[in-house]
């Protein structure tokens, strides 16, 4: 099974002053190997966008040798 890259940025405007801060949040299924992982994204003045991602678990095998 191959990691899941997928990274969802929603900007709801351009950030403030030298940096972004993300209040951070993740939910999780250990039972099934499934979970998803959110966030606020924040600069000076609040918030400015959202961050979102699924989160797929499971036993990964080395490649053959062959």
């Amino acid at each position: 099974m191959d990691p899941n890259p997928n990274l969802t940025v929603q900007l709801f405007r351009r950030p403030a002053g030298d940096g972004v801060g993300v209040r951070a949040q993740a939910r999780w299924r250990p039972a099934g190997g499934l979970g998803a992982g959110s966030g606020v994204l924040l600069d000076v003045h609040g918030e400015i966008g959202r961050v979102s991602t699924p989160v797929i678990s499971g036993a990964v095998s080395a490649p053959s040798q062959g």
